[in-house]
Parts: structure tokens; C-alpha cells; sequence
């Protein structure tokens, strides 16, 4: 990113959006770093922007890789900046489209629906079709960080935003989004002859599981069994997001409502 600055001169920076201070984070940071430095005519400032705190220490700021023999050495030192500690009216009051949507991941005392119609307002100046819509898909993906409430993403964009926003084809792939597209037309089938709502619960809930075995292949016993009996729709969605962002499976399974 180049921001331009009033004197014309651009200045380049890199930035990592992490979910949590995760070990992968620091080396995965270096490899941007040293690939930012080709690319550009002088070293970014480089800022990872963490999105929720984690029990575990806080996130290295700082990498360094040597060769096999140790004669040398590729370092490296970036800005952790932790979201979840800001204050969203702090973020909104820049005005600023592209920073906007870190306020849904902030600390706030408004309802989901006002914090969403202030981020919303901010996101709309930004009049471009393409760059509009990954915006507001954007925004939705940070929301589920914090929230479950349907009103808020509808308020943002509801899930017309998220099957045509080219931002979710290249950040989860091109089969991760056609699991979403599937979902509905599966959904929709389904639903005609057994009820809407049953089967684009079960059409959902079908795209979840062929998602988390693209991404982790072999999945336990009774796991897609559990995931198909699930019929609360806005669960169905979170859990669709979970099984794209999980690092682990574990993880995904610990979003999962008990067995009764």
C-alpha cells in the first residue's frame, strides 16, 4: 500500500491482518517483508494489525533466518498494532473507507446494528463497484470475529456480498466460495421439496463439510454427521466462516453445539 503524501512522494507500507498472535505469523511476516522489498524502490513500513488477544505471550515483532552453514543471516522488524484493545469510535472518526472495518473487531458500547450503520456510512463513501463490494465482504468477515447477529450483516451487505465479492474468490479460493454458491442453489433444491428452510440449512450444512475436507482431507468419525444435523441457519453461516479461517480442526470443532 502507498498512501500518497502531500508532497507527492508516496510511502509504502506492508500490512498483515493476523487473527491472534499465532507462531506462524513472525516468519510468514519476513517472507512479505523480503517480497515487499524486491517489489518496491524502498523498504515498507510493515504493521500486523491482530484482531483478537490470545492467551498465550504476545506476538514476536521481530524474525531472523540464517543459512544451514550460519554465515547468513535475513532479519527483520515490524509495528504489532492490537485492534481489539482500540476504541471503534476512534477508528470511525478518521473517515478513512480502508480502516473503517477494523472497527467491527474494537472495543465498543454501541448495539451491533449502530456499530454496523457507522461502519457502513464510512465504507459507502467509497462509490467504486468492485472495490465497494470487497469492502462491505470485509467488513462481514471481521464482524464474525465478534459477533453472531443477523441484522448486523445484513446491514452489511447480507450474503449477496459475500457470493459476489472477488475479494472472497482470492483470499479462500475459487472452491470455498463455490461451497457458498452451492450452499444456496442446494439449498433452494432441496428446500422445495422437503421446505425452504430445512433445506438450505441441509445445503449449508453440506458445503461446510466438503470445505473442511478440502482443508484438513480425513475428518473424524461423526463429525460430518454432527454437522448435518445442525438447522439453525445463522449458526450454519458462522460455522461456514469458521471452517474457512480455522487454523486448526480442532478449532472448528470447539464452535460446534453439544451432543444432546
Amino acid at each position: 500500500m502507498e498512501p500518497p503524501e502531500p508532497d507527492g512522494v508516496p510511502e509504502y507500507f506492508l500490512f498483515e491482518i493476523a487473527s491472534y498472535a499465532q507462531s506462524r505469523v513472525p516468519p510468514q511476516m519476513l517472507d512479505n517483508l523480503a517480497l515487499a522489498y524486491r517489489a518496491c524502490p524502498e523498504l515498507p513500513e510493515a504493521i500486523v494489525f491482530l484482531l483478537q488477544p490470545h492467551s498465550r505471550e504476545g506476538l514476536e515483532t521481530n524474525c531472523t533466518v540464517k543459512s544451514r552453514r550460519g554465515t547468513t543471516r535475513l532479519s527483520g522488524v515490524w509495528l504489532a498494532v492490537r485492534v481489539f484493545e482500540m476504541e471503534a469510535q476512534e477508528i470511525l472518526a478518521r473517515q478513512q473507507v480502508g480502516v473503517a472495518p477494523l472497527a467491527l473487531v474494537a472495543k465498543t458500547e454501541l448495539t451491533p446494528a449502530a456499530l454496523g450503520e457507522q461502519v457502513r456510512a464510512v465504507v459507502d463513501l467509497e462509490s467504486h463497484g468492485v472495490r465497494h463490494l470487497n469492502l462491505l465482504a470485509t467488513c462481514q468477515v471481521l464482524a464474525r470475529f465478534q459477533y453472531n447477529d443477523a441484522e448486523l450483516f445484513e446491514i452489511l451487505g447480507g450474503r449477496r456480498v459475500l457470493l459476489e465479492s472477488p475479494l472472497i474468490q482470492e483470499v479462500f479460493g475459487e472452491q470455498l466460495r463455490q461451497a457458498a454458491v452451492e450452499a444456496e442453489a442446494r439449498g433452494m433444491a432441496l428446500g422445495e421439496a422437503r421446505g425452504e428452510a430445512r433445506g438450505e440449512a441441509r445445503g449449508e450444512a453440506r458445503s461446510i463439510v466438503r470445505a473442511l475436507q478440502r482443508r484438513f482431507n480425513r475428518l473424524p468419525e461423526g463429525l460430518e454427521q454432527q454437522v448435518l444435523t445442525i438447522q439453525d441457519e445463522s449458526l450454519l453461516e458462522q460455522l461456514l466462516f469458521e471452517a474457512m479461517e480455522c487454523a486448526r480442526l480442532t478449532d472448528f470443532v470447539r464452535r460446534l453445539p453439544a451432543r444432546s
